[in-house]
């Protein structure tokens, strides 16, 4: 087998449609993140006006985040979706599988976007992270400006997402800097790595469903797939939906059980891999 990096990084087993997945990060999408500043007339507190620079981007940076831009299916989330589908029964497993079908879409869209994680890998998202304005109580600043982060489904460019947002927040004297741009990555589904995983955690995790996904967050893999390195990003062990939410919080943590779980998985892993591979590789 030709070399793939396994990128320990971004997610961990689930419960997901009433089954236990696990989770393989084969693509991710880009990101967008920019500067917007706003200048105008300020004034005292006492005589607030409602035209000064602070109010009017708080509410273009609402209208921003109330759009609701272009929804799409990559092709992982249909083989997820396919493959969580043929575990299901009754009329839900039916339209997993069904997916790729437009009816079907218009069907189970709005499901999947109920959920915070499926609503990320159908759609670009918007976040408003910061807001900088005055830094005295009793004065109305003549300048604010605030950062937004955009993750973007693969086929979207920067200079698109970034009209797209101009246009939602409807500010023409409004100015704009690209902070950051993340590039989208993807590798190969039907891949010897992918394939020996999924052995793998069939015999440590039997009850659980091996599944490629969209990754709405960027990884390390951003680095090594545009070096031509498949990389699939996993965290080999199982907790609970409610630890998602810990990310980038105060009490983001992984138990060390689950550290466990990961190490062993590994091994068995790396032994298998070099099973697998010819005198040449090794």
């Amino acid at each position: 087998m030709t070399a793939a990096a396994m990128i320990v990084d971004g997610t961990y087993g689930v419960e997901f449609a009433g089954q236990r997945v696990l989770p393989v990060g084969v693509a991710e999408k880009a990101s967008v993140a920019f500067r917007i500043s706003l200048e105008g007339k300020g004034g005292h507190a006492s005589l607030p006006g409602r035209d000064h620079p602070l109010e009017r981007l708080t509410a273009g940076l609402q209208r921003l985040v109330a759009a609701s831009p272009n929804r799409s299916l990559s092709p992982e989330v249909v083989e997820m979706l396919g493959r969580l589908g043929a575990r299901s029964s009754g009329l839900q497993g039916w339209l997993m599988q069904r997916i790729s079908w437009a009816p079907v879409r218009w069907v189970a869209m709005p499901t999947l976007q109920k959920q915070a994680y499926t609503n990320a890998m159908t759609r670009n998202t918007v976040a408003w992270t910061g807001l900088t304005a005055g830094d005295s109580y009793n004065v109305i600043p003549n300048r604010a400006e605030a950062q937004v982060d955009m993750r973007i489904l693969p086929g979207t460019t920067p200079e698109e997402a970034l009209a797209w947002a101009k246009e939602a927040i409807d500010l023409p004297e409004a100015s704009y800097e690209i902070l950051e741009f993340k590039s989208p990555s993807r590798s190969a589904l039907d891949s010897p790595w992918f394939n020996l995983y999924e052995a793998v955690a069939a015999q440590r995790f039997p009850d659980m469903l091996v599944a490629p996904i969209l990754s709405p967050a960027s990884t390390d893999a951003r680095h090594t797939r545009p070096a031509g390195i498949p990389s699939y990003v996993v965290v080999p062990a199982y907790e609970g939906s409610e630890l998602l939410a810990t990310i980038h919080e105060k009490d983001e943590r992984i138990p060390a059980r689950a550290l466990g779980e990961g190490a062993r998985f590994f091994f068995e892993f790396l032994v298998a891999s070099d099973a697998a591979a010819t005198p040449h590789e090794r």
